[in-house]
């Protein structure tokens, strides 16, 4: 190793007469200044970028200053107490003020882009009368370590280090070698994991034992590299904060910065690494784009797909080289734009990825999510072509064999199974669990089709058997099911239903849970069906009623309820004619009154009311014969809903007859007022109560004679049957104003003419706005639907109005809040008020961020926002 020496002595004169030397030693690749016997009378040392001023407690004098012949030092000047060293640009430099004497070493700053960096420049160290000892033994040393580490001989290499560090002849050749040992662990750590954690450790001694010295920024970077590779990362991110804090040089403190981020991400820490990298931005703003993609990869791992698609759109927004960004961030890029419907672009970044890097590990699922999107929306001839191109080009991994199976599964019908297995051969013989399986069930759903059932069940158990962790489990589970069934439907359609029943059952034994379920039922039921229609054919009507209400009391989830009810009412009307043909006037009261119970509006009814009407005739009619009046009264008791609602006016006005003569032979004469002289009673709430229930005109209604009691169950009935009266009368009801409004606004809710539920809710609103006691919880409801109806209605100003009285009332944050924020912020926006509109939804998705209103609203921001990009 050459060496050479350049030495100047410069008498200094200072203040106390005492004399200094200077020595300047040129090395090719540093220089060494050296100022003897002042150390102790330095105040200061001023560092700039090319120059530093040192300040002597003692004026200095008989130095001739000016330029110096020498690479890295420019020029030496004295000023009084101020020793002045220029330096040459691009240089960097180090200063030690330990002992009798002042030293500087400068050297070449490093250029690097990564973490990487080579060997540092060490100060030698001087002897005590200033004339530099060199060793030659050391230095020869020196040569030959080098020599074994360029030569990766790290054995030899370690033993010529430690050697020339026990040594102890030289601190200069010591720390040399200690720094080299440290390179040597790291080199070695990818064969013995252990060698990281000793390089670590050995550059932290280093910085311990030498914290003056040049390469100490190289043991910084080495420190904390080595702490990553062994994977101590809370101390590597430790360490690369101490070089981002003690180093100048700008792209070693981003690389620091980026070796944080990645380490966060590896510790799935992915929100330390995204600020990490914000960071980056902050201090390097050329970094944005870059950074941002980073950042937008992370956020897409956090599946946090909104954040990353506003940090991608950023991304393409920056004018930054995609192809720069590399082909992980392009698809990742490319499969949130495609998570957010954003399909062209999506399609657009796979294309470039699989075009532009079709090496990478990500190009085969590039082309094959690109014809997955192309399947939306282009011609079958593109998308067959798409997903042929993929399976030639990549026909080894695992997109190029997707791309086979879907070009196959798009043509399923047009071979046959063993022609599909043919050209799946690949795909059928993958490692890939994912892409064999898909290729498995293509072929399993071919032999289903053509109904070679027994051979696609020993596929499916096959499957089962390879397969067991696979996620496409559920769908072989599910084709086995249809195969059962499929079974199951053959031997119903033969006839066979022993065999229908047993597959059936086996098949809801096995899967209780089937989405076959209902499928499985029809089945099941139908062969139940067929049993008990065989006895209604028969005439046994009675067994027939019997054993459909013992299987629907037993089968709540009937697959089709209507032609069981079907056949119920028709077995029970058959058994009504048949006992009422008999003459057994009583069981037929029975039973027709189950019929009219269970089939109010059956197609028999009026058949059946007319044999129940009859035979209540005859019983009554006997009774009142034999002047049985308290069996009569029972009986008309029992059947006043059937006598009351009758059609057959002749037959009611005989019924009530009967019914008041025999309460007034039993002395209740009162009740026998209100059956046949209900219109002397005009004013009697009971009377218009049961008038109005039974549809009886009554003129002038005042519903404040009814108590609280008798208009709930007003209410009740007239609800369903004359809603229009109900309303009437509950805007007559003064009683209970806060009732009247609270039923009134039910009733709203039912009215589907939008302007006469527009006029109600405007009555409603004017009502509860001015009048305190006609307010009930939840009225302010009200407002909420009368600020929507306004807005539906176009009529925005009343909107606004309305909803932000709502808001005011309703505090709650649920999604009545939500709804009214998202219609004021969009009457506003009808309006204009653009700030009031934004206003209204930032205060929605601060509120009740969970709601679909915040999402709705947050739509409705990002699309003026992207109008207002257009605009600018």
């Amino acid at each position: 190793m050459h060496r050479f020496f350049v030495i100047i002595l410069i008498s200094l004169i200072c203040a106390d007469a005492f004399a200094a030397g200077i020595y300047l030693r040129g090395r090719g690749h540093f220089s060494e200044l050296v100022i003897t016997g002042i150390a102790d009378r330095i105040i200061s040392v001023s560092k700039g970028s090319d120059m530093l001023a040192v300040e002597s407690s003692t004026p200095l004098s008989g130095i001739d200053g000016g330029r110096i012949n020498d690479p890295f030092i420019r020029s030496i000047a004295v000023n009084g107490r101020i020793l002045t060293i220029s330096l040459f640009p691009g240089n960097d430099y180090t200063v030690n003020t330990s002992g009798k004497d002042f030293k500087l070493v400068v050297a070449k700053k490093k250029q690097t882009d990564n973490i990487k960096t080579g060997y540092g420049i060490e100060q030698p160290v001087a002897s005590k009368d200033m004339v530099q000892i060199e060793d030659t033994e050391m230095e020869a040393a020196l040569g030959r370590l080098d020599g074994l580490i360029a030569s990766r001989n790290y054995t030899d290499a370690m033993n010529l280090a430690e050697s020339i560090v026990k040594s102890g002849k030289n601190n200069y050749y010591k720390q040399e070698a200690m720094f080299r040992q440290g390179l040597i662990y790291l080199y070695t750590g990818k064969d013995n994991y252990n060698n990281y954690v000793f390089a670590s450790q050995l550059f932290d001694n280093f910085l311990k034992q030498y914290p003056d010295s040049f390469r100490k920024k190289d043991a910084m970077i080495k420190s904390a590299e080595a702490k990553e590779l062994a994977q101590l990362y809370n101390e590597a991110i430790f360490a690369y904060n101490n070089v981002i804090k003690s180093l100048r040089a700008p792209d070693v403190i981003k690389t620091a910065y980026e070796r944080i981020a990645d380490i966060y991400t590896e510790m799935g820490k992915y929100k330390d690494a995204i600020e990490t990298r914000r960071q980056i931005i902050e201090k390097f703003r050329s970094e944005e784009g870059p950074q941002n993609s980073r950042i937008g990869m992370l956020q897409a791992r956090m599946k946090d797909y909104d954040l990353a698609y506003s940090s991608f759109l950023t991304v393409m927004n920056s004018g930054v080289e995609l192809n720069k960004l590399g082909p992980e961030v392009l698809y990742t890029m490319a499969d949130v734009f495609e998570n957010k419907s954003q399909d062209d672009t999506a399609r657009a970044l796979y294309e470039r990825v699989y075009s532009v890097f079709p090496s990478s590990k990500e190009a085969d699922m590039s082309a094959y999510r690109s014809a997955m999107i192309l399947k939306k929306t282009g011609s079958p001839l593109s998308v067959d072509n798409r997903l042929e191109f993929c399976a030639k080009t990549f026909q080894r991994k695992k997109g190029g064999m997707l791309c086979s199976v879907a070009y196959a599964e798009r043509h399923l019908g047009k071979k046959s199974s063993e022609e599909w297995s043919d050209y799946l051969k690949g795909p059928l013989t993958s490692q890939d669990i994912e892409t064999r399986s898909e290729a498995e069930m293509l072929i399993i759903r071919a032999l289903f089709s053509e109904k070679r059932f027994d051979e696609a069940d020993r596929k499916v158990s096959e499957f089962i058997k390879r397969n067991y962790t696979s996620e496409h489990l559920p769908e072989v589970y599910n084709i086995r099911q249809q195969i059962l069934l499929s079974k199951a439907r053959d031997a119903y359609k033969k006839s066979n239903y022993a065999q229908a029943k047993s597959i059936t059952e086996g098949l809801l034994r096995e899967y209780p849970d089937t989405v076959y379920k209902k499928n499985a039922l029809e089945i099941l039921q139908d062969i139940s069906f067929g049993g008990i229609r065989d006895k209604f054919k028969a005439g046994k009507y009675k067994e027939t009623v019997d054993s459909l209400n013992k299987y629907l009391a037993e089968n709540a989830d009937l697959v089709s309820p209507g032609k069981w009810l079907a056949m119920l009412e028709e077995a029970k009307y058959f058994y009504t004619k048949q006992v009422f043909d008999s003459k057994n006037y009583n069981g037929t009261i029975v039973i027709a009154g189950e019929y009219l119970t269970s089939f109010p509006n059956g197609k028999n009814r009026d058949n059946v009311r007319k044999m129940l009407e009859a035979s209540i005739s005859n019983v009554i009619g006997g009774h009142y014969r034999k002047q049985a009046y308290i069996q009569l009264v029972g009986v008309y008791d029992k059947n006043q809903t059937t006598i009351i609602t009758s059609a057959n006016a002749d037959f009611r006005d005989r019924m009530n007859s009967y019914a008041a003569f025999a309460l007034y032979k039993l002395g209740m004469g009162d009740k026998a007022q209100r059956i046949l002289d209900r219109n002397k009673n005009g004013k009697n709430p009971y009377f218009v109560l049961t008038s109005l229930l039974l549809g009886r005109e009554v003129q002038n209604v005042d519903p404040n004679i009814f108590s609280a009691e008798m208009m709930d169950y007003l209410v009740l009935e007239l609800e369903k049957k004359n809603p229009d009266l109900l309303i009437h009368l509950l805007s007559k009801y003064k009683k209970d104003p806060a009732y009247a409004a609270k039923e009134t606004y039910a009733l709203s809710k039912g009215v589907f003419d939008d302007i006469k539920r527009e006029k109600m809710l405007f009555d409603l609103y004017m009502k509860v706005d001015s009048d305190p006691k006609s307010r009930f919880k939840g009225y302010d409801e009200i407002y909420l639907d009368t600020g929507i109806s306004f807005f539906k209605r176009n009529n925005f100003d009343s909107s606004v109005k309305v909803l932000e009285q709502f808001k005011l009332i309703h505090a709650a944050r649920d999604d009545k809040r939500a709804e009214g924020l998202y219609y004021l912020g969009k009457a506003y926006q009808k309006m204009g008020k653009a700030d009031q509109s934004r206003n209204a939804f930032m205060e929605l998705m601060e509120s009740v961020p969970k709601s679909v209103y915040a999402s709705a609203a947050k739509a409705e921001l990002e699309d003026v926002k992207w109008r207002n990009s257009l605009k600018n």
